[in-house]
């Protein structure tokens, strides 16, 4: 279903099985319908396609996977780590919708992002245009389809993940090495230990240190003040202690007149007394302590010195400078076994390619025997397809480890008897590679589980018997798979199971396109337009029911 999309306002198609063809107009809305299936398949959306004065526009549909238990497995698989419903009763539910800011995309009803709709396209459809036509020249895609055929999916995947292992293997070693210390490092980490070590630093150390080291240095001038007290207190004419005494011959005077209160007094001022000389005591006990040996006070500075230096180069804390010590103790022992731990790292890489090397030998080995199997399937296709003295081949040459093995496989076509075999890439016709494209596509069908094939033009530049062949080969693959063929060519259109006819007109001065299914009689004028009838001619529409006949017969 769409929804202001571009030129569509509202659309509600179903597509049957077999050959589903689109027809209509250039730039009837035809691409329109193909990019909301791309949307869905987890194209990035353009959000200049929504239609003028709507605000969003939206696309869905529901895949019936009934029959197909595996592909519903490998779907719901993907959907778990998503957090999405499993499909259910065989019905996979895609949804989008697109505004001026947002992007929205869900499937069986739960939000998802781009990536899961694109994992789940690429279990779904395979799309092809003639753009896709390039893809062929690429190697790689080449040696892709020569495992689809093979069936070595599970083997290819067994070696990629066996060429990661050597790539990890062999990041590991190089971190090492990059990491590993020259010897001229290896000597200053372990000076580095020794020094921290030496100090024996503790937490608690610098707090005390520098306090002790304030007193010490200020001890003279600490001793001058304690001593103006003490001499206060005992040792002037009008020391205090001196007045105590005074003061209490004083007190007991009035204990002999106020029996009740100087009692009182002199017992408080006995225990300023007792204070008094309790200070003094203090005094003289701190001002021994204070007289600080000289080379005491050296010892200290220098302990400080030591342990400010470590801070500076270490720290800032003693915590920190101890954690430090810590790693330089981890990576001397690593490093002291520094040859056997390059040794092993060395033979984990040497291991880790060996077993890629023995997969891709055999996944190699698979690969050659299928290969004249795949030649000949093609080469046989590709004769129903009007080349009837070609020769198709693949040619095999050594590559370098990779995760796809150690083979580089290159398609090669010989359309003219005695021209010789070529790479598709020096093919020059578009005809000719879109037929190349179909055939392969044809025979891998039976190997691929994709359920759903979408050409776009893929028989572009062809015509006449040509055309008609590839219109039956596109109804053989219909009866294995699902087909969207979007066509110009009316040998083609003429053998589809269902028609689709692509039309726009101007209501209220919009634009609208719309899609209709064409049932016998309208089918009919369809394939005459496209082969060029232009006033109805009753010729060119017997040659319309001619090709019509003439595709069931073959289908």
């Amino acid at each position: 279903m769409i929804h202001n999309l571009a030129l569509i306002e509202d659309l509600e198609l179903e597509f049957s099985p077999g050959l589903n063809i689109v027809t209509g107009e250039t730039g009837a809305g035809k691409s329109i319908i193909l990019g909301a299936i791309q949307m869905l398949l987890g194209q990035r959306a353009d959000r200049t396609r929504i239609r003028r004065d709507a605000t969003s526009c939206s696309v869905s549909a529901i895949y019936e996977l009934a029959g197909r238990p595996e592909l519903i497995a490998e779907l719901n698989q993907l959907l778990e780590p998503s957090g999405c419903p499993p499909c259910e009763q065989g019905q996979l539910l895609l949804r989008r919708v697109i505004t001026e800011k947002t992007n929205r995309n869900y499937v069986n009803g739960c939000p998802v992002n781009l990536s899961t709709l694109r994992d789940l396209g690429n279990l779904l459809v395979d799309m092809h245009g003639p753009y896709d036509h390039q893809s062929l020249f690429d190697v790689r895609r080449q040696l892709q389809a020569l495992d689809t055929f093979t069936g070595a999916q599970l083997a290819r995947a067994s070696c990629a993940t066996a060429y990661a292992a050597c790539q990890t293997a062999q990041r590991a070693l190089e971190h090492w090495e990059r990491n590993a210390p020259n010897p001229a490092q290896l000597e200053n980490m372990r000076y580095q230990l020794d020094e921290i070590e030496a100090a024996n630093l503790n937490p608690d150390e610098v707090a005390e240190l520098s306090h002790t080291h304030s007193v010490a240095s200020n001890a003279s001038q600490l001793v001058g003040i304690l001593d103006r007290c003490r001499t206060a207190l005992e040792e002037d004419d009008d020391a205090v202690l001196q007045q105590f005494g005074s003061m209490m011959r004083d007190l007991q005077d009035v204990a002999e007149i106020d029996d009740q209160r100087g009692p009182v007094l002199i017992e408080l001022l006995e225990a300023a007394i007792a204070h008094t000389q309790a200070f003094q005591e203090e005094l003289t006990v701190v001002v021994g302590q204070l007289e600080l040996d000289p080379f005491a006070l050296q010892a200290i500075e220098e302990r400080l010195s030591v342990v400010h230096g470590l801070l500076r180069k270490y720290g800032p804390t003693v915590e920190r400078v101890q954690e430090f010590a810590a790693k330089l103790r981890t990576d001397l022992a690593s490093y002291d076994d520094a040859e056997q731990t390059r040794q092993e790292l060395q033979h984990a890489v040497t291991d880790a390619e060996s077993a890629h090397l023995q997969i891709a030998k055999k996944l190699g080995k698979a690969r050659r025997k299928a290969a004249p199997g795949l030649a000949t399937q093609i080469t046989d296709k590709l004769k129903v397809l009007g080349f009837k003295d070609c020769q198709f081949d693949l040619a095999f040459t050594d590559a370098p480890p990779a995760a796809t093995g150690i083979d580089r496989v290159e398609f090669r076509f010989a359309p003219n008897p005695g021209e010789g075999a070529h790479n598709l890439r020096e093919i020059a016709s578009s005809g000719e590679i879109a037929r190349v494209m179909l055939a392969l596509k044809t025979v891998l069908a039976a190997a691929d589980r994709i359920p759903v094939l979408i050409f776009d033009e893929i028989d572009a530049n062809i015509g006449g018997t040509t055309a008609a062949a590839v219109g039956r080969e596109m109804a053989r693959l219909g009866g294995e798979r699902q087909i969207l063929c979007i066509t110009h060519t009316p040998q083609v259109a003429a053998g589809g199971s269902r028609h689709f006819r692509v039309q726009k007109h101007v209501t209220s001065q919009r634009t609208h396109a719309e899609v209709s299914i064409l049932k016998s009689t309208e089918k009919i004028d369809e394939v005459a337009r496209m082969l060029g009838s232009t006033d109805n001619s009753c010729v060119v529409k017997d040659h319309a029911r001619e090709l019509i006949k003439m595709a069931k017969a073959a289908s």
